[in-house]
């Protein structure tokens, strides 16, 4: 856990960097889409038919899943969700949308039904989980203490560098005292 929890954190977040970083998904609705139809051997009007009576393109996700049978004996791990998804972010060039398409279909086809519900949304950035950073940093004081005592520490770490992923993964790897050495960075 302690070489995911940094890729956990940017994904509850919907992205695959540290917000300060200008990395996006630059995807819009028709995008999501054409990969759950692709994901799930379905046509696009069939998606779309759903996502107007869900109102939710996650949602629509997860109700597809059921059209077809995938093939879910092969684990996929944190890591290879972000690693796809950090790749989906920064495809560029001719034909990077078809290959975007491609990446989340695939991705969508060896997860279960609500983790597609999830994997829609994140490209959309439209996670809708309902908590923000200081959130998650009170679960990263409950992951050490089981209370939230470490909340002003780890978020006077979080004011000098807003890196969850970072301030995650050296609390996991160090403890408290490896946030003394998160420092602000030019451009963070």
């Amino acid at each position: 856990l302690a070489d995911e929890i940094d890729k956990i954190c940017y994904l509850l977040q919907g992205r695959v960097v540290p917000l300060y970083e200008a990395v996006e998904f630059g995807v819009a609705d028709k995008f999501i889409i054409r990969a759950i139809a692709k994901a799930n051997d379905m046509k696009s009007d069939e998606v779309l038919k759903e996502f107007k009576k869900v109102g939710d393109l996650g949602i629509a996700a997860e109700q597809c899943y059921h059209v077809l049978e995938h093939d879910n004996k092969k684990k996929i791990t944190v890591g290879e969700v972000f690693d796809r998804l950090n790749t989906l972010a920064k495809e560029g060039g001719i034909g990077s949308q078809e290959k975007k398409i491609d990446i989340l279909a695939g991705l969508l086809k060896n997860v279960d039904s609500l983790s597609a519900r999830y994997l829609a949304r994140i490209p959309l950035d439209k996670l809708r989980l309902g908590f923000s950073d200081m959130t998650i940093l009170d679960g990263l004081s409950w992951m050490v203490t089981k209370d939230k005592s470490l909340r002003p520490r780890l978020e006077g770490a979080y004011n000098v560098l807003p890196d969850i992923g970072l301030i995650a993964k050296t609390l996991k790897k160090s403890g408290i005292t490896g946030l003394s050495h998160v420092h602000a960075r030019v451009g963070a």
